[in-house]
């Protein structure tokens, strides 16, 4: 009857049969069934046996029976009730933090904020900029946020406890990450206001851009888990992934040419690359064997920006890997 495909996804009833956040409230249910049943069945069959004289049970009548199959009835109603409550708040806080996640994510893909970081880091000029000389124009000129953008997270956040652990995890994540994004735009606007040196600025950039691809990673997570809904995860997932992959492959580049002086950082981007390469063609092939599916149109129309992504990833990816030129290395002559 869940699956019936004239009952809307959306409906509270279907998503309590089914959800996976709700799995455990549903044994509970069903272990308050099952004990109902076996006390009404234990109670017909005393009653029966009494009635035949098998046993003696003293004031067992047709009356007293019906009593303790309505208490049992009762206290089972009483279960369900309790249960289906909890599921519906539980589905409510999943799609608090399902829809807030995704929306930010979205604000930052719509406004092209990794292309405008990396248009600004290759913008930065080796002589440091002169600072403003009055003190209001370097006010207006500085970052200086005040919005709450996190109001779900900062309302809700006692109801994670709730949910299972790798969505919290991913969940914290992603705020703290955003939180810190915030805190070192700060600190790129006031090295840009205090003529810092190029490098400094560059370096505060490649921050800011490793700490949104973070976020998005830490977001894809947790959208993995929230949302359960196909076509809207596979959407909200392309939407990530659209911002994702640019960031990789500008930190990836970045550590390839000595960004990062350690090296740790190229080697944990590299982990990410066969995860990538595995489970986005994946995704694309679902969403192409649904876009004769109406539900699935606004994946499908995301598909492509995804597969362009992959590939100028491989390509990038065969151009670090294959060593430079020699030189003086012979040419190749044409029989």
């Amino acid at each position: 009857m869940l699956d019936r495909p004239d009952w809307d996804e959306s409906w509270t009833i279907k998503r309590v049969g089914k959800s996976n956040h709700v799995s455990d409230l549903r044994i509970i249910v069903y272990a308050a069934l099952v004990v109902a049943v076996g006390l009404i069945l234990l109670t017909a069959l005393i009653f029966i046996l009494s009635e035949k004289g098998v046993i003696k049970v003293s004031d067992f009548g047709p009356i007293e029976a019906l009593k303790i199959v309505g208490s049992i009835l009762a206290v089972a109603g009483m279960i369900i009730t309790w249960a289906y409550q909890m599921a519906s708040r539980r589905l409510g806080v999943v799609d608090l933090f399902a829809c807030e996640i995704a929306t930010l994510c979205r604000v930052g893909s719509v406004v092209d904020f990794i292309p405008n970081m990396v248009t600004q880091y290759n913008s930065v000029d080796a002589t440091p900029i002169k600072a403003p000389q009055s003190q209001v124009s370097a006010q207006g000129l500085r970052f200086d946020s005040e919005e709450d953008y996190f109001p779900v997270f900062g309302a809700n956040a006692k109801d994670l406890q709730v949910l299972e652990a790798n969505v919290v995890n991913n969940v914290t994540a992603f705020y703290t990450y955003m939180k810190a994004t915030r805190d070192m735009l700060r600190q790129v606007s006031n090295l840009g206001l205090s003529a810092a040196p190029a490098e400094a600025q560059r370096k505060a950039i490649v921050n800011v851009i490793y700490m949104v691809f973070l976020a998005y990673e830490s977001a894809r997570h947790a959208i993995d888990h929230l949302i359960e809904f196909q076509p809207a995860h596979a959407e909200n997932k392309i939407v990530l992934l659209l911002t994702e992959i640019p960031a990789y492959r500008f930190l990836r580049k970045r550590c390839a040419e000595g960004e990062f002086k350690d090296g740790v950082h190229l080697k944990r981007l590299d982990l990410r690359l066969a995860e990538y390469q595995q489970f986005i063609p994946e995704l694309c092939d679902r969403v192409r064997a649904n876009a004769h599916v109406d539900k699935w149109d606004k994946p499908n129309s995301l598909v492509a920006g995804l597969e362009n992504e992959l590939r100028l990833l491989d390509d990038e990816t065969a151009k670090l890997a294959s060593p430079p030129a020699a030189a003086n290395a012979p040419v190749a002559k044409v029989a």
